[in-house]
């Protein structure tokens, strides 16, 4: 098979084909086992960073993104995007987002949900 017609049978791009033709070529089977490193640019909170900050995020119950957001400021001297934020907290410390059910302060204690269902 040529480059055009092996590539095509395994869905990718020729260009990735011959990339992978110049990595064999180049460094043989090492060349063609995936590199650990990934590209772009590192993150601005490292590791300890984010240990850091999940220690200060289980003080409280409730946080808002924006609290959240001011907190990486405050702490690291960080400024992240409201974005940047969501992923940290969804991808790297496992939270989920939810609207907290409302508490009004007004309403009597007698209108709990125990005293309702005779508890």
């Amino acid at each position: 098979m040529n480059v055009n017609e092996a590539a095509q049978a395994l869905g990718l791009g020729i260009s990735t084909g011959y990339k992978w033709i110049n990595d064999w070529n180049e460094k043989g089977y090492d060349g063609l086992i995936p590199s650990s490193r990934r590209g772009g640019k590192p993150p601005r909170l490292k590791e300890k960073d984010i240990e850091i900050l999940q220690e200060l995020l289980q003080q409280r119950d409730f946080w808002t993104t924006k609290e959240v957001r001011l907190l990486i400021l405050k702490e690291f001297d960080v400024n992240l995007s409201y974005d940047q934020v969501r992923r940290i907290l969804r991808e790297r410390l496992k939270m989920h987002f939810g609207k907290p059910y409302p508490r009004d302060y007004r309403r009597p204690e007698r209108c709990s949900r125990e005293v309702r269902e005779g508890a």
